[in-house]
């Protein structure tokens, strides 16, 4: 996780929260009902993979780098940040991901859905 462009491990922060100085964290689950999950979720990861990739980009040289599904060219400044890695706008998501994801809201890693679905109603916002 620490290759992420807006993770900051806690150590890294001094020891404290940024928001609010504390010296702890508590992770809370996630705990999506698999109902609540539509077709348009994935354009809603899209959006949000797409922003995290052009914050990758942004700390990198301009220079092409490989899908890490199919290794094909990701040209600067495109392809999706998904799990810690680049993909193309192929591989982003593939042709089935929509009912995986229908039944299991985490299918694209804990808390993804609704970190996703947190950017769109505030996309300025680094989430």
């Amino acid at each position: 996780m620490a290759d992420e462009p807006e993770h900051r491990p806690l150590a890294q922060l001094g020891g404290q929260c940024e928001a609010c100085g504390k010296s702890v964290s508590l992770y809370v689950y996630d705990n999506l009902a698999s109902g609540s999950v539509n077709s348009g979720d994935i354009d809603t990861l899209r959006a949000y993979w797409r922003h995290r990739a052009q914050l990758w980009w942004s700390a990198r040289q301009p220079q092409p780098q490989p899908c890490f599904a199919c290794n094909e060219d990701v040209l600067p400044g495109h392809g999706y940040w998904r799990g810690g890695n680049l993909y193309c706008p192929r591989c982003a998501c593939r042709e089935g991901d929509v009912e995986r994801l229908k039944s299991n809201p985490h299918y694209f890693g804990s808390g993804e859905l609704t970190r996703a679905r947190a950017f769109i109603a505030k996309p300025t916002q680094d989430i």
